[in-house]
């Protein structure tokens, strides 16, 4: 049975249990809203009972590497936060976590030999278009895999493709 933190019984669950999320800064399988209210537990806990936990962040990616012909890259990154409303205000936490050649793209994990793209495309219909890395500079939502004793970045990101039409 998992240790518990904090219990709430509440009728406004689902807000306390948001705002628990920001406040807390714990991942949502942290906080789950029951029958006996909303729990929320440390990750301490979370990662002695579950090796795979995913952490989300957001990063600006910063770079790219090939690796092999299947249009697959790695990608560099930094963690980012937001300090601005609306649209923009987005800079570099300080202390974030940052990578360099360790993020991966689920989507490009897919891609096979064949030339079929994770995200269902051809490349041989691409004609003179290829398939495109992450542009340097996005900003996405990246996950954490722990697989053994390692660390391994995550994201889902659709490329995009490019080149001249004739």
């Amino acid at each position: 049975m998992a240790q518990k933190v904090a219990v709430f019984s509440v009728n406004a669950a689902y807000q306390i249990q948001d705002a628990a999320r920001r406040v807390i800064g714990l991942s949502g399988s942290g906080v789950r809203n029951g029958p006996g209210g909303i729990t929320i537990e440390s990750d301490t806990v979370r990662r002695r009972r579950n090796a795979t936990v995913k952490d989300r962040i957001i990063v600006r990616v910063s770079g790219n590497t090939r690796d092999g012909s299947n249009w697959r890259w790695t990608y560099n990154f930094t963690e980012v936060v937001k300090t601005a409303a609306g649209f923009g205000g987005w800079t570099d936490r300080s202390g974030g976590r940052t990578g360099t050649g360790t993020l991966r793209n689920l989507i490009e994990d897919q891609n096979l030999t064949s030339g079929q793209l994770g995200n269902g495309v051809t490349v041989a219909n691409l004609g003179t278009l290829t398939p495109q890395p992450i542009p340097t500079g996005t900003r996405i939502e990246v996950w954490a895999e722990v697989v053994g004793s390692a660390t391994e970045y995550w994201c889902q990101y659709e490329n995009g493709v490019d080149g001249s039409c004739t």
